[in-house]
């Protein structure tokens, strides 16, 4: 007790010593957080009440899709400039490279899908975030839960789609580059721990045909982007089966392949007309306060609440939805933050996102509850060495009946 009096006494002295000091701090502190304070007030007290939603532009999104369904066709160019593929014949990215299709073509060949020609159309279309450096991650989604094996091996032919933009200024070079070397060589060998980004991700194109590198830098604020580029791309240039789904995956997230299947399995064709799922946030809530993550401003988006959305890590459309969501991504006025985006053009297409609780975006419990739980996404693998892990822990060859790897 004495102590803390002694302490408090000494404080209090310091201060006085410094009594020109600690006013200074207070007037700067004061004239600092008086006018923000203030002026988040005001902000808070000018937002729109969300019942009055009426988000730009009034306009009929079914009418305009309807209008112009017939025109899209695959001479149409991509809504933006597309550095890989090289070939400017996009239909083939949609396709399926399997050997169960391609059996009876390639008897005598070997296993490399340089080899495999595009034989059929996807069941599911895989449209994975991922940056341009994450070479390691990408081939461990390949050799995990993106082996097609897995699903082929129930009844489903899925094709991955791993969505890139640019590094720097160099990639505006990669067609000259490019086309300077033979793509024809099936024999290219690459040291991975050497070569420029460049070399890299023409190898990876090479040898995996999965790689869509759009001319917009690699960045968080170009997140949405990708959405927005690989829809267009998906809807003007992928056939499609009557059932099939494109799926948003985030390349840190881990997908259960036969719990994902399951669910796909379940979906009704009423329900599939207008399907759009995964972790609906509700009753969420615009940030005011400059500087902090997902700030927005009035002038941004004016109302106190937003609409019911999918978490960005994981969601699952029919294609019907996505077809729909090109317009909408076309003519609703464009913000930063893609998620919260497709939530409005949902909402202006009337299309309520279904909530599934086994996928994980933000908490993630131990393994044995979720196993229990039967999920089908969960995130936190940003390391190629925790899906190698994690599949091995679910003993997921095994369950996926594919041949373990080397």
């Amino acid at each position: 007790m004495r102590l803390h009096i002694i302490s408090c006494l000494f404080s209090y002295a310091s201060c006085r010593l410094r009594s020109r000091k600690c006013r200074l701090l207070f007037i700067i502190i004061s004239s600092i957080s008086w006018p923000l304070a203030s002026w988040l007030l005001i902000t808070l007290c000018l937002q729109e009440d969300y019942q009055l939603f009426h988000y730009p532009p009034n306009v009929n999104l079914y009418q305009i899709y309807e209008k112009e369904k017939s025109q899209i066709n695959v001479n149409i160019p991509p809504l933006w400039k597309i550095i890989f593929p090289l070939s400017s014949n996009y239909t083939e990215y949609c396709l399926v490279r399997s050997h169960k299709c391609n059996n009876h073509k390639n008897s005598n060949r070997n296993s490399s899908s340089l080899l495999w020609s595009p034989c059929r159309t996807a069941d599911i279309i895989f449209v994975i975030r991922s940056h341009i450096m994450n070479f390691d991650q990408r081939d461990a989604i390949r050799q995990t839960w993106g082996n097609r094996q897995c699903y082929e091996n129930f009844g489903f032919f899925i094709r991955i789609l791993f969505i890139l933009g640019k590094q720097t200024s160099n990639n505006n070079n990669a067609r000259k580059y490019l086309l300077k070397d033979s793509i024809q060589n099936q024999n290219l060998h690459f040291d991975h721990s050497s070569g420029s980004t460049l070399e890299k991700l023409h190898y990876e194109q090479l040898v995996h045909r999965d790689i869509i590198q759009f001319d917009f830098t690699d960045s968080n604020s170009n997140l949405v982007n990708k959405w927005i580029a690989s829809i267009d791309f998906i809807v003007k240039y992928c056939s499609t089966n009557e059932n099939s789904f494109t799926l948003l995956i985030d390349d840190d997230y881990f997908i259960h392949p036969i719990n994902l299947l399951r669910l796909l399995k379940r979906i009704t064709p009423t329900q599939y007309r207008l399907y759009a799922s995964g972790q609906v946030q509700h009753a969420s809530y615009p940030v005011r306060v400059p500087f902090i993550y997902r700030y927005i401003s009035l002038s941004n988006y004016p109302f106190n609440m937003y609409p019911p959305y999918l978490f960005g890590g994981t969601i699952i459309l029919s294609m019907p939805v996505v077809h729909l969501l090109r317009v909408g991504f076309e003519y609703v006025i464009n913000m930063p933050f893609g998620d919260i985006l497709l939530g409005i053009i949902l909402l202006k297409l009337g299309i309520s996102p279904i909530h599934l609780k086994n996928i994980y975006t933000t908490y993630i419990p131990d393994i044995q509850s979720l196993e229990r739980s039967q999920f089908i996404s969960v995130h936190g693998f940003s390391e190629p060495s925790l899906l190698y892990s994690f599949w091995s822990t679910l003993s997921m060859d095994h369950v996926c009946r594919v041949k373990t790897r080397k």
